[in-house]
């Protein structure tokens, strides 16, 4: 009798992860968007790292834009300091292309 419990529980448990794995599966296939959880579309991105340079192996400095200013970050391993807030990003060069043209 004990040993029919267990192959219940086992059957329960293998019910309930391919469920799991279903759903993500499901997920991925038809977005997330479908499924109730909004994302954020690419033409609408607030967050953006523009770049990333290395100071040395366990340091960088990030540039990032929020919506249209740039901030300047010292990210190392245990803490993350703002070096520069505020920054307005210089002209795009391919905008002024277009506007000679």
């Amino acid at each position: 009798m004990e040993q029919l419990n267990y192959l219940r529980y086992l059957l329960a448990f293998a019910i309930v992860m391919g469920l799991i794995c279903l759903m993500g599966w499901a997920g991925k296939k038809f977005g997330w968007a479908q499924l109730g959880i909004k994302m954020a579309s690419p033409q609408h991105k607030r967050l953006q790292v523009i770049a990333m340079q290395s100071i040395d192996t366990r340091n960088r400095l990030v540039l990032i834009r929020r919506d249209d200013t740039e901030h300047l970050l010292a990210v190392g391993p245990e803490q993350i300091t703002v070096i520069e807030t505020n920054i307005t990003p210089p002209p795009s060069t391919v905008s002024t292309q277009e506007t000679k043209a």
